[in-house]
């Protein structure tokens, strides 16, 4: 009858078959080595000469599977007693973490670093510092627990009943209309204004409504309904008594300084207006011929 294994074994567990042990070790069933029946303890021998000292345990090299490692039959940097390990990135693959001792010669498979662990042995001599191990892969992690339950959301409670809108007042009764009040007495007919203008007595016209006054010398006072036009006589011939030079005089104006009564006139001599004093003798001589005309000159 054929060795049967179990099919779904709990990480340690043992399985025995014709003398031989095996336990899982979580991913292959590893043989466990049957201790053989002591013999009579025999003579003790000579004390043999001490021994170099070891290398201690040292990996000096890695490789990425066993194919690598066979055929790489002269490898550098590692030195007869050091170990080489198998690193294949993957704990499930059965190669991973193999370890190898080097003899100077050839590869010999020592041990399997990612079984479960042994019994602890005597602690050794400390050996030689060894380099630094490279960093064993990540484990791999767990799955996360399933997530409780949703609680179920509380029903929305009813909306309460909407109460009935109130009556609309109505609307209040309209006012009487007030009377019409009477109407007013009629007001006294207003005077007439029409206004007759004469000339020295001859009627010029009658009823007139507008009267302008237009040109120099014309002032127009109003007081209530009396209104009074004074005419300034202006232009040619004008007569002005006064100390100093009269404001806006026309061309012909004559003017006598009140002060030192000499006599002047306003005239335009081609391209300018002036004053210009009238010429007189210091003495009244008999009357002369009546000549052409007055004789000028310019002040």
């Amino acid at each position: 009858m054929s060795a049967n294994f179990p099919n779904s074994p709990t990480l340690n567990q043992v399985f025995n078959y014709n003398s031989s042990s095996w336990f899982w070790n979580g991913r292959y069933w590893q043989a466990q080595d049957v201790p053989e029946i002591a013999g009579a303890t025999g003579i003790t021998g000579a004390t043999g000469a001490t021994g170099p000292t070891g290398l201690g345990f040292s990996i000096a090299k890695i490789y990425a599977n066993v194919a690598t490692l066979t055929a790489d039959v002269n490898p550098a940097g590692i030195l007869a007693g050091q170990f080489a390990i198998i690193e294949t990135g993957n704990v499930e693959d059965l190669e991973n973490s193999r370890l190898y001792l080097w003899t100077g010669n050839s590869y010999v498979y020592t041990s399997d670093l990612s079984g479960a662990q042994g019994i602890q042995g005597p602690s050794g001599a400390t050996g030689l510092s060894g380099p630094v191990g490279a960093t064993g892969s990540t484990g791999i992690q767990g799955q996360p627990g399933a997530t409780g339950l949703l609680g179920p959301v509380g029903a929305t409670g009813s909306t309460g009943i909407q109460g009935q809108p109130g009556a609309t007042g109505s609307t209040g009764a309209d006012g009487v209309a007030g009377a019409t009040g009477a109407t007013g007495t009629a007001g006294p007919a207003g005077v007439s204004a029409n206004v007759s203008v004469y000339d020295e007595g001859n009627l010029l016209v009658s009823q007139l409504h507008t009267i302008n006054f237009i040109g120099p010398g014309i002032t127009a006072n109003a007081e209530g309904s009396n209104v009074t036009v004074t005419v300034t006589a202006t232009g040619t011939g004008g007569f002005h008594y006064t100390n100093v030079a009269p404001i806006s005089p026309t061309v012909g104006d004559r003017w006598v300084n009140s002060d030192s009564l000499r006599e002047f006139v306003y005239i335009n001599d081609g391209d300018t207006n002036q004053w210009i004093e009238t010429v007189r003798s210091s003495q009244i001589g008999a009357t002369g011929a009546t000549g052409p005309g007055a004789n000028l000159s310019a002040i």
